[in-house]
């Protein structure tokens, strides 16, 4: 099979899995996710992921039904079942399964899994990306699956034929709907501090460690739209992206004002991501 579905146990063709009507997933987006791309059966940054959906669970009131070395050997075991070179894994955490209403059940959570095909993107290409209003909630620290105003984002960016929205509250950016961003400005770069309005990111997290070794002094504060745009780059991270420079944004030629120092950037965050899968990947 190469697309893999998971439910408490199940496995099978993820076009053929079924889920209980009275899951938590579907009255109330009761739950929190975590996401990785697998490179040839190699899981970097896979304990990463996996602490941090720990910590989002117990944000929630959850509790994850396995030890965090089950829980890896389970989506190891299932990611190896798919055909893909490279794959993308989903897995998911719900409340469990009840009648809606909106005190909590009980029982046991319900663990979704899916395996599709994975991508990495060109990190050559220069993103072209909108501001839209921040609308989300508090806990944009946590995985749910609560992502409407993300989504609404990310289909606006899409019908702008731009790559991403970024986020802006009160002319203050936090992130982008499916990534971090940060700016450079001389050496230093600055990136929204973690807490309840940003994620922090995997990505964010590698490119800060890059940002020591090149000796890039790293300011985690809040920025404004005008240091955005005055920035000599614009930089996006994510699970998939790992470091990718902007060009546009709402249309407006943006950084590009400090070539050499983000492609060494880029090769340093490279570098370290090729080296943990000890392959060679198309950066």
């Amino acid at each position: 099979m190469k697309d893999i579905g998971y439910y408490n146990g199940t496995i099978g063709n993820l076009d053929e899995m079924t889920v209980p009507m009275n899951d938590r997933a579907g009255y109330f987006g009761d739950g929190i996710y975590e996401t990785a791309l697998v490179p040839q059966d190699n899981f970097p940054d896979l304990d990463k992921h996996i602490d941090r959906f720990f910590r989002g669970a117990a944000a929630i009131s959850m509790t994850v039904p396995f030890e965090k070395n089950e829980l890896k050997q389970l989506l190891k075991e299932v990611t190896l079942r798919s055909e893909y070179d490279t794959k993308f894994l989903y897995w998911q955490l719900t409340r469990g399964t009840a009648r809606r209403m909106h005190t909590f059940p009980e029982g046991t959570p319900n663990l979704w899994i899916t395996v599709t095909e994975g991508f990495f993107p060109d990190l050559k290409k220069k993103l072209h990306l909108i501001t839209t209003e921040e609308r989300r909630h508090g806990f944009c620290n946590i995985k749910t699956l609560n992502l409407l105003p993300n989504v609404l984002a990310a289909e606006q960016a899409r019908l702008a034929d731009c790559d991403e929205a970024i986020f802006v509250k009160d002319g203050m950016v936090t992130e982008c709907s499916h990534s971090n961003i940060h700016i450079l400005k001389g050496k230093t770069l600055y990136t929204a501090p973690a807490g309840e309005h940003v994620l922090p990111g995997i990505g964010r997290y590698n490119l800060i460690r890059a940002c020591h070794k090149l000796l890039i002094t790293v300011e985690e504060t809040a920025f404004s739209t005008d240091m955005l745009f005055e920035a000599d780059e614009v930089i996006l991270s994510s699970t998939s992206r790992i470091c990718q420079r902007a060009e546009r944004i709402n249309g407006i030629p943006v950084g590009q004002k400090a070539d050499v120092l983000f492609r060494n950037l880029q090769s340093v965050v490279s570098a370290a991501y090729t080296a943990s899968v000890r392959i060679p990947l198309p950066f």
